[in-house]
């Protein structure tokens, strides 16, 4: 009897990477992207899309991003969203970064712009005295 396993090391990698919480925040963030572009009437598959195209939607999104009730998001909810989504892609063999590539440039532009406008209205992260 051999003391070493015989699991798959793809499967396995999959299934112990990453927390449970961690997938829960994947799918919400993803499930917000998901419902901004049925809500459009987008007909744009992330995972089949361009980087250009891609880069246009986020471009959207993040000018346009609100809660069930309207309001923006708070920074920190902002910034788990964007690393999420980031995160989905990258899982899913689209190995560019939304963060950090020069083609999202203007799309991150436009979330910085988003990150300080909801610093203004009260969103952004409050530190206790």
């Amino acid at each position: 009897m051999s003391r070493f396993g015989q699991d798959d090391p793809t499967t396995f990698r999959k299934e112990n990477f990453k927390s449970k919480k961690t997938g829960q925040q994947t799918h919400f963030a993803v499930k917000v992207l998901s419902d901004f572009i049925v809500e459009r009437g987008m007909e744009i598959d992330i995972l089949e899309a361009t980087k250009d195209e891609i880069a246009n939607l986020l471009q959207d999104f993040y000018a346009n991003i609100r809660n069930k009730s309207q309001e923006y998001y708070k920074k920190n909810t902002l910034l788990a969203i964007r690393q999420s989504i980031n995160r989905y892609l990258k899982e899913n063999d689209r190995f560019f970064d939304i963060i950090t590539d020069p083609e999202f440039t203007r799309a991150n532009d436009n979330f910085t712009s988003l990150l300080r406008k909801t610093r203004e209205e009260g969103k952004g992260t409050v530190h206790p005295p």
